[in-house]
């Protein structure tokens, strides 16, 4: 559970704090600017994240706590092991986040022809 909510937390508020910032500097919001945005924030996503999601790997292979699987992958593999398979996630999260924001942003686009993006 605190993987899963930290992750659309942070990806969730990643993108609305870039799509502000684009906004706010003029940039005009189309798909390839939402797939973009969508895309660095499924980056920000992984390396702010990926500690959750290695010690929560951890856990279920050991059948441990929190503590215990964090300790045991620090003393396994050091500090940075806490970030072990982000390369791996990467190209995931980078590719739907874009896929995903864009085709939100379209989606919303039609079911609200008023509003302006």
């Amino acid at each position: 559970m605190m993987k899963q909510s930290a992750t659309s937390a942070v990806r969730m508020g990643t993108y609305n704090v870039l799509k502000e910032a684009t906004k706010a500097r003029g940039i005009k919001a189309n798909v390839f600017t939402t797939f973009g945005i969508g895309a660095l924030a499924g980056v920000v996503t992984v390396y702010a994240t990926q500690p959750f999601d290695t010690i929560t790997r951890a856990q279920g292979v050991q059948g441990a706590g929190i503590g215990e699987a964090c300790q045991s992958v620090i003393h396994e593999c050091g500090i940075r092991g806490v970030w072990k398979g982000s390369s791996m996630r990467l190209g995931r999260l980078l590719l739907s986040g874009g896929f995903l924001f864009s085709v939100y942003e379209e989606v919303a686009a039609i079911l609200s022809p008023g509003t302006n993006r």
